[in-house]
């Protein structure tokens, strides 16, 4: 974590009051939970996934269908960052099957299938299927829908940071969150969790991992 991200958790926070605004105990719940309060009409805000718009314009379950919109994270201290959520399927390196499964990948990511996920309300990240005639923004949310377009062409192309213990990573930078929405002073901490961060990053080799400075801020690769 550079210096200046120490402080942005609490501008974040500060600007924006809570993750769930108008849910009275945001630490109390996780990601799914959120979405649920949200759907059910008790919050006025949530910090989203990229899929919870299934969610929301469910009319068996949801609360607020037709009554929610999307909209990019607002901008931090240097600038206006997104990053591209989609749902990713990956072939492990202990795979018996690598080839099938590779032709699985292909079959899955082909343009007909891709137009059927994106009616289906999952992002994706062909270009010509947000386009196509099958596709009716309307069905999954216009403003979801532009938002997603948006950040396909101008987000980062990854959507964590290039570390391999993910998780002990982010239980540190939930801390500094934690803090921020209860209120605590941040620099103490924000100091505490960069050093116990490093310590991470140098035990489990990440901090020798690859990474191209010009891809934190545009994507390289638009699939057509």
């Amino acid at each position: 974590m550079v210096p200046e991200g120490k402080k942005y958790p609490g501008t974040y926070l500060e600007s924006t009051g809570r993750l769930l605004i108008g849910y009275p105990d945001p630490l109390g719940i996780g990601w799914l939970e959120g979405a649920a309060v949200f759907e059910s009409g008790k919050a006025a805000i949530h910090y989203d996934s990229s899929n919870f718009n299934i969610r929301y314009n469910d009319p068996e379950t949801s609360k607020v269908v037709g009554k929610w919109a999307a909209s990019t994270m607002p901008a931090g201290p240097v600038g206006r960052f997104q990053h591209m959520n989609t749902n990713m399927i990956g072939i492990s390196k202990y795979s018996r099957n690598k080839e099938p499964a590779w032709l699985y990948l292909q079959w899955l990511n082909n343009k007909e299938n891709t137009v059927k996920l994106l009616q289906g309300g999952y992002s994706v990240v062909r270009a010509s299927a947000w386009k196509h005639p099958d596709f009716k923004p309307s069905l999954v949310g216009e403003s979801w829908a532009e938002v997603m377009c948006m950040v396909h062409q101008k987000g980062r192309d990854y959507c964590r940071p290039l570390v391999l213990s993910v998780g002990a990573v982010r239980a540190e930078i939930g801390r500094i969150i934690e803090a921020a929405i209860e209120g605590e002073p941040l620099q103490p901490i924000a100091d505490k969790v960069v050093e116990k961060i490093r310590k991470i990053t140098e035990k489990d080799g990440s901090d020798k991992l690859p990474m191209d400075p010009e891809r934190a801020y545009m994507p390289t690769v638009i699939w057509r």
